[in-house]
């Protein structure tokens, strides 16, 4: 059962390049039906997010701002009208592309936190192409687990955000504050690829 059936979602427009809020219901997809979400600008109008509920789970189709290609992920319904905070990555770069939570102002902090990081990373010189993908491996690995609800604290909390370091992810509870950074080695995704279950 869906407790609070409304949530913020947050996409860059592949055509104007502007990051949009949207504000939703579940009532406004109806069953088996594909719904359009239109960038908000009016001198843009872009379709680029599609939403159809299939069962009791949610099917996704963003276009993405950072690749040519149009990306599909299944959600459970509780994951997208329940969780506090999730992000959708695009699978070529481990990039988030869809941000999705209660909090407005949260969505747009990690947003450009996000981009702030990768402009920081791309500038960086000595920063190696191997360990720009090795850490977006690794980002991408963590998110996937905290979809499936595989991620969560000590303290029993599963509200975690993840974020991007030059070196490091970082992982901190938004109930405690508790934080964990991971540094970025082959050692640690092999170990992570194995796992079902991560705590911080």
């Amino acid at each position: 059962m869906i407790s609070n059936p409304k949530q913020s979602i947050l996409c860059s427009c592949p055509s104007c390049s502007e990051a949009r809020v949207h504000r939703i219901s579940a009532f406004q997809f109806p069953r088996g039906v594909e719904t359009q979400i239109h960038c908000s600008d009016k001198n843009c109008d872009f379709p680029y997010i599609k939403i159809k509920p299939v069962r009791e789970k949610y099917r996704i189709t963003v276009a993405c701002p950072i690749c040519p290609d149009d990306h599909t992920f299944t959600i459970n319904q509780t994951t997208l009208w329940d969780r506090d905070f999730f992000i959708l990555n695009c699978p070529q770069s481990g990039i988030g592309i869809f941000f999705a939570g209660k909090d407005e102002n949260r969505l747009s902090d990690e947003y450009y936190m996000q981009n702030d990081m990768l402009a920081g990373l791309m500038a960086e010189e000595e920063f190696e192409n191997d360990e720009l993908d090795l850490l977006f491996e690794i980002f991408e690995r963590i998110n996937i687990l905290a979809q499936a609800d595989s991620v969560s604290c000590s303290c029993g909390s599963d509200d975690i955000s993840i974020k991007l370091n030059f070196d490091s992810v970082i992982l901190k509870c938004n109930k405690c504050q508790k934080e964990l950074n991971i540094n970025v080695n082959e050692d640690f995704l092999t170990k992570l690829t194995e796992c079902k279950h991560f705590l911080i």
